[in-house]
């Protein structure tokens, strides 16, 4: 996949995505993807290059031009924003969240949720959606995956 007229290398394992799509589904769970991977579109033309992760909404990063400079709080922001919406009970995995962890997880304190922080150079492994798939189907009245 090229950005910016330069390379970028995707790996991804389908048997994962496969898994994932079944933990939505199974779990009855709503994908929300907050990810900066929206530049120049590119998450979407994966998802299209790919045909395997299904469903979900969207969420872009901001841009500096509209943010005042490029806040790395965007995601727990969305979050939040979200959780005002709706506290539903929620997982969030990101190789990124480190610093503001403390500040969902204290906003959110009553809603059943979930927080992985998978390393950034192995990103999500089983052990994750393992995890994922254990805390959506223990939630009361779930629906079993």
């Amino acid at each position: 996949m090229t950005s910016g007229g330069r390379t970028i290398g995707v790996h991804y394992a389908p048997e994962m995505i496969e898994w994932l799509n079944e933990i939505i589904e199974g779990c009855d769970v709503d994908l929300v993807w907050v990810t900066s991977w929206l530049q120049e579109g590119l998450i979407l033309k994966l998802v299209d290059q790919l045909g395997l992760l299904q469903g979900g909404r969207l969420v872009p990063a901001p841009t500096p031009r509209l943010s005042g400079g490029f806040c790395s709080r965007w995601k727990s922001q969305r979050i939040l924003a979200y959780q005002r919406e709706s506290a539903a009970p929620f997982g969030w995995i990101d190789d990124e969240s480190g610093e503001y962890v403390r500040e969902v997880r204290g906003s959110t304190r009553g809603t059943p949720s979930l927080i992985l922080q998978p390393d950034a150079l192995e990103g999500i492994r089983p052990r994750h959606l393992t995890t994922l798939q254990s805390f959506y189907a223990g939630l009361p009245g779930a629906k079993v995956a």
